[in-house]
């Protein structure tokens, strides 16, 4: 007996027992004008739980971002693809909150030879003085791929990121 025909059985004595279908992807289930229960499709749960575990297992979501710098080498400057694996959250200042303050902060930096963030410094910011701290903060907790230029890990230097700050996000 499906959980449908056990809700019904439950409810048999109430009159607006009714079931209907809200699209393919769910299915509604109404005791009441002020009640209802929604369950969603089985083959779309299913579909969800694949795609977690395959998430899980790191096989799709690996590169969070990809940056450009540059590496000088024997044959001069060259751009190199910088890709972010992780980084710790966003502190939005607490002052900024309060005031409702939306801004944004360019932060300029180099990726070292493993991967992580070196010489982060602020190249603009607008307004000045709100955001800046916490901008440099997050930068540092990046960490990259070691990025590679003929199959050797390099420094990569002129790396630009903006970071917009927003109090409802």
């Amino acid at each position: 007996m499906s959980l449908v025909e056990q809700l019904a059985r439950l409810c048999k004595d109430h009159k607006s027992v009714q079931t209907s279908f809200i699209g393919p992807l769910s299915k509604v289930v109404g005791l009441s004008l002020k009640q209802r229960l929604v369950f969603p499709n089985p083959l779309l749960l299913g579909l969800l739980l694949i795609a977690m575990i395959l998430l899980s297992q790191g096989s799709l979501a690996d590169v969070l971002a990809v940056n450009v710098g540059n590496y000088a080498s024997a044959d001069g400057k060259v751009q190199v693809n910088c890709e972010l694996v992780g980084a710790g959250p966003l502190r939005y200042p607490p002052k900024a909150r309060r005031f409702r303050y939306t801004g944004q902060v360019i932060v300029g930096f180099s990726v070292a030879e493993d991967g992580s963030v070196s010489g982060a410094h602020i190249v603009d910011a607008e307004p000045p003085g709100i955001f800046e701290r916490s901008a440099l903060s997050h930068i540092r907790t990046w960490k990259y791929n070691p990025p590679k230029h003929d199959g050797e890990n390099v420094q990569v230097d002129d790396v630009f990121v903006r970071l917009v700050f927003q109090p409802d996000r």
